[in-house]
């Protein structure tokens, strides 16, 4: 009786150890994978930044910076949508021109700041993602309100923007941009927390290594557009300009 418990004990000891192991195996793909395409993107967007060449270039082709932005759009909505029917090469090879055609509308947003500045609100993107993201992972709560109010935020935060392009208040394009980092930081929370309990339900259905692949690319684009607009708020509100 004494053996046959302890046998059980053992193999139920196993099978969480197996489980863990395979949670983080998922979470280390998709934050690889969010680090490979934050490092594309930054690559090509201080190449554009540093030279003069290239954003005199775009200035005068100002379609360049319009069609990278309907690209990004619609990539996301198209990775998105086809995650289910696309293969895991195909879903990293489309994540990768993503980061790549971020990089181009990144390089001219960033040419706008003083080198050091851009260095300094980097760090502190850094240090504010890293907390959320650590604070996602072993919390827990359920984060899934936040993750709703954070939605929420973030539509009502495209609509009050489309309307500042015509009112151009400047009061408004602060508190917009302060709004913008709480709901990003909230959302680089959620993510984090949805990263996880998705390498839990992929670890305990033992599913195959292209699905988790797949869904490890969906995990790190969260965190990638997480961390991307983050920066992009922080950078606003305190950045130095040129």
């Amino acid at each position: 009786m004494s053996d046959h418990f302890n046998e059980f004990s053992q193999s139920s000891y196993d099978h969480a150890v197996a489980i863990e192991t395979k949670v983080v195996e998922f979470m280390n793909r998709a934050y690889i994978w969010m680090f490979l395409g934050l490092i594309t993107t930054g690559v090509i967007s201080l190449s554009i930044a540093t030279s003069e060449s290239t954003l005199e270039f775009i200035s005068q082709n100002p379609w360049i910076v319009m069609a990278s932005i309907g690209a990004e759009f619609l990539m996301v909505l198209g990775l998105s949508a086809a995650l289910n029917k696309i293969s895991a090469a195909t879903a990293k090879f489309a994540f990768l021109i993503y980061s790549a055609i971020t990089g181009i509308t990144f390089g001219v947003v960033i040419s706008r700041f003083q080198v050091a500045s851009v260095g300094e609100v980097f760090l502190l993107a850094s240090a504010i993602f890293g907390a959320l993201a650590i604070y996602g992972s072993v919390t827990q709560r359920n984060l899934t309100g936040l993750g709703s109010f954070a939605f929420t935020g973030l539509i009502a935060l495209i609509l009050v923007g489309l309307v500042n392009l015509f009112i151009q208040s400047n009061s408004l394009d602060l508190a917009l941009s302060v709004i913008g980092v709480l709901i990003f930081a909230g959302f680089t929370a959620y993510d984090s927390q949805r990263i996880k309990d998705m390498g839990y339900a992929f670890a305990e259905k033992n599913s195959d290594l292209e699905t988790t692949e797949k869904f490890a690319i969906f995990g790190a684009l969260s965190m990638y557009l997480n961390f991307i607009n983050l920066f992009l708020k922080l950078l606003r509100l305190v950045g130095r300009r040129k």
